[in-house]
């Protein structure tokens, strides 16, 4: 018989436990974080992980139908502000041959945020888009203004090449809206954000990236240029939840205003979270062409997120009645680049 080897006693034992019974943990912080979780998803993901020491079960959920999705719907008019509503936000789909948008109206509470979904549709031109942008104004439903977009934000993941048609020179849609963003971005009363879906998971949900000097074909863009990119699994997640919550009338609904259609049902049903048999996770997976005002929705969603650069809509004071809309402005000239681009 060999000699038994002995046993040794580990250096190091860990735990986790819920964090009530820290006493650096107040209850009542447990108790916010409780409540903030009920309307917001990924907060209560952090609530589960964080305060009560339990792994995330990532749960899949059958497909839906597209009535399942309407039933967010509310009695709002479409192109109407809601008369809690302190901020608009507008989400662009950049494609190939026109955009694809949706603009969403935002209040917020202890739970944390409420929207809804007031316009949506496509553009056929960069000069529609910029007409939406900086020159729309939404009547309030009470009755007593008009409000305007606060943020903007353009998918900067580009599409195919196209020729130029002054000097016969390719350039990406990305390149395009690299250049429609430096002409728009300064003195309009609109923050206007580049955006880009991330595929790694993201902590914050969003990364301000590195300043983007040169476009793909070269050209030198401005040093103030980034691109914000978007962990878009978890705010699908975030879609879905509040479209299930205003179908439930609960804290942190997403409500679609009455005359919402299947269109638009159908796009945020373009993809679906799955199982991933070999790694044993979840996954979104695209099973229909046309997902573009989810991922317009998205953009528009995330921009009034508190985690969003410089946060979000809880950095903004109630709405004042009868409060005075920003002067419109035009750019001067030295603030568009000096290119011969077209938009």
């Amino acid at each position: 018989m060999g000699i038994a080897k002995p046993r040794r006693a580990p250096t190091v034992i860990g735990f986790h436990l819920p964090s009530w019974y820290s006493p650096f943990v107040s209850l009542s912080k447990v108790a916010a974080d409780y409540l903030r979780g009920k309307g917001d998803i990924i907060k209560h993901k952090g609530f589960v992980t964080q305060h009560k020491a339990e792994a995330w079960k990532d749960r899949s959920e059958k497909p839906k139908k597209t009535d399942d999705i309407l039933k967010a719907r509310c009695d709002l008019a479409p192109q109407t502000v809601p008369e809690s509503a302190i901020a608009l936000t507008l989400g662009v789909d950049v494609q190939k041959a026109g955009f694809w948008f949706t603009t969403w109206a935002w209040a917020r509470d202890i739970h944390g945020i409420t929207g809804w979904l007031i316009h949506y549709g496509f553009l056929p031109t960069w000069e529609s888009v910029e007409a939406l942008t900086f020159d729309t104004e939404y009547p309030m439903a009470d009755g007593t203004g008009s409000m305007r977009i606060w943020r903007a934000g353009y998918d900067t993941g580009g599409g195919e090449k196209y020729e130029n048609d002054e000097s016969g020179d390719k350039m990406s849609m990305s390149e395009e809206t690299y250049w429609w963003i430096c002409a728009n971005a300064l003195g309009r009363n609109v923050a206007v954000f580049g955006t880009k879906g991330s595929s790694r998971p993201i902590p914050a949900l969003f990364k301000k990236g590195e300043p983007l000097m040169k476009t793909p074909s070269g050209k030198k863009l401005p040093d103030w240029f980034h691109i914000v990119q978007i962990d878009t699994s978890q705010m699908k997640d975030a879609v879905h939840f509040g479209l299930a919550q205003a179908a439930k009338r609960e804290a942190g609904a997403l409500y679609l205003h009455k005359e919402t259609d299947e269109t638009f049902a159908k796009h945020i049903l373009a993809e679906e979270k799955r199982t991933n048999l070999k790694t044993k996770t979840t996954e979104w997976i695209r099973v229909k062409a046309d997902n573009h005002l989810l991922d317009a929705s998205i953009i528009a969603i995330s921009m009034a997120r508190p985690q969003w650069i410089g946060g979000g809509v809880n950095i903004l004071a109630p709405r004042q009645t009868g409060q005075p809309q920003p002067t419109k402005h035009r750019p001067k000239k030295d603030e568009r680049p000096n290119k011969n681009t077209r938009w």
